[in-house]
């Protein structure tokens, strides 16, 4: 693609070590974050479909674009769920995806 356009197709990558700790090495050796990790499908807005992975889009140096995606548990699924939260990051410590902000 040329530098406005879009990639018509990228990958998923599914990180060992969470997608927080894959964000953080991406920015580190060059990449950037292109839309900040949350769970999907967000609660409700699918009716009662509960949210199934924790993902980002990032981008390479040279505008590439792939995801980060890592299939939530039982447990943390059920957790988002309970919690009520309302912003992505909220409900991302919730599920135990990411720390509450100090």
């Amino acid at each position: 693609p040329t530098p406005h356009e879009t990639n018509r197709a990228h990958i998923d990558v599914w990180p060992n070590d969470g997608v927080d700790n894959a964000i953080r090495d991406i920015i580190a050796i060059g990449g950037s974050l292109k839309h900040a990790p949350t769970l999907y499908p967000r609660p409700g807005s699918y009716g009662d479909e509960p949210p199934a992975i924790d993902w980002a889009v990032m981008q390479d140096p040279f505008g590439n674009e792939f995801c980060l995606v890592e299939v939530l548990t039982r447990e943390e699924r059920d957790a988002a769920m309970a919690s009520g939260a309302e912003t992505d990051h909220d409900l991302r410590v919730a599920a135990g995806k990411t720390r509450s902000h100090s």
